[in-house]
């Protein structure tokens, strides 16, 4: 990318794009395009894993052992922990190398009222953590309990996991909230019959 006058240059490291220095990068090789144009990725080196590593580390210190943090109120304000050993970056960056860290992951607590520590923590992907928060919706339909955004991929499943979550908070019961299309032109009268039964029982609840 050509940077505009007076700014850095952007470099595409794994999908993202960063203003690092590209001697702290590796470069490697990635598929051809149908255009022809083979274009070039760039990979963490070493330097650039410690660095993540150690913005991931600071963070979480800071959420737990600092109560000036913006976060600290929901954790170590309600009393999530920052395991001893880890206080050493150098042990914390040791574990997360062993446990599979790589780029596009996120260190995840397992239990959500634990602590951070080697028993407790994982690294997963970013949609992976965000259904495992303590504000996650689960929603029990067809005999399964599953996170909503879980429920917008599953096949049964006519609207997104935005939408079942909608539906869900305006009081649907969980499979009407799955299976009922939305409103469309041209919808039949048995599409429209469906979804203003379902409209007519939620008023009669309420």
């Amino acid at each position: 990318l050509k940077p505009k006058r007076g700014r850095p240059y952007l470099w595409h490291v794994n999908g993202d794009l960063t203003d690092a220095s590209p001697s702290n990068l590796e470069w490697r090789d990635v598929p051809q395009t149908r255009k022809g144009h083979r274009p070039r990725m760039l990979k963490m080196s070493e330097n650039a894993r410690r660095a993540r590593l150690y913005s991931i580390w600071t963070r979480a210190r800071q959420r737990c052992k600092n109560p000036a943090a913006t976060q600290y109120e929901g954790y170590g304000g309600r009393g999530i922990e920052f395991d001893p050993s880890w206080d050493d970056f150098q042990t914390f960056y040791d574990w997360a190398v062993q446990a599979g860290f790589d780029d596009g992951l996120e260190i995840d607590r397992i239990d959500n009222d634990g602590p951070y520590s080697p028993e407790n923590c994982r690294w997963v992907t970013k949609r992976e953590n965000t259904n495992n928060r303590r504000n996650t919706l689960y929603v029990t339909a067809f005999g399964e309990t599953k996170a909503v955004t879980y429920w917008g991929d599953d096949p049964r499943a006519v609207v997104s996991g935005k939408v079942i979550h909608s539906r869900i908070r305006a009081g649907w019961d969980a499979e009407s909230a799955i299976t009922v299309e939305p409103f469309k032109r041209g919808d039949s009268r048995e599409r429209r019959a469906k979804r203003s039964a379902v409209r007519s029982g939620l008023q009669r609840a309420a």
